[in-house]
This record gives C-alpha cells, structure tokens and sequence, in this order.
C-alpha cells in the first residue's frame, strides 16, 4: 500500500471517533444555552442550512484534538496548512 492509500486508511478508521465527539459536542452547547433561539432560526433555517453545523465543527477542530504535542510535528502541521 503506497503512502497516500495509508494516509486515507487512518484518517477513514478516525471517523468515526470525530463523529462521536463531534455529537457530544453538540449535546454540550445545546445542553448549555450556548445557542440562543435566534441563533437556531438564522442558521438552522429550518433545517435547510448547515452553517450552524459548519461553525460547530469549525470550533471544535480549532481546540486542535488531534494535534500533535511533539514541537517538530507542530512546526511540520503549521508548514502543511500554510500549503
């Protein structure tokens, strides 16, 4: 298996973690009062739009869960995002 059909496996057997974060992400601001009736109206729109969804996800990568804590692996993630 070359490198990039290893990098999709690891990424594809993750999913399903991220998923599950991702739900109990959900559960924890809807839970709080973190989103306010308004909120839901603009960015739901019934259902019809996934900004709200978008901007979860958004957030909750930022908290870098999966980042690497090595410093050289730190400096080579910031290299790939400036790609």
């Amino acid at each position: 298996m070359n490198e990039k059909e290893i990098i999709k496996q690891q990424i594809k057997s993750m999913i399903p973690d991220i998923e599950d974060a991702l739900m109990q992400e959900v559960d924890r601001l809807v839970l709080s009062g973190a989103i306010s009736k308004e909120d839901y109206n603009t960015y739901l729109q019934g259902g019809d739009s996934y900004a709200l969804a978008k901007m979860i996800i958004t957030c909750w990568f930022r908290v870098d869960p999966y980042a690497p804590r090595d410093k050289n692996m730190i400096k080579f993630m910031k290299n790939l995002i400036l790609f």
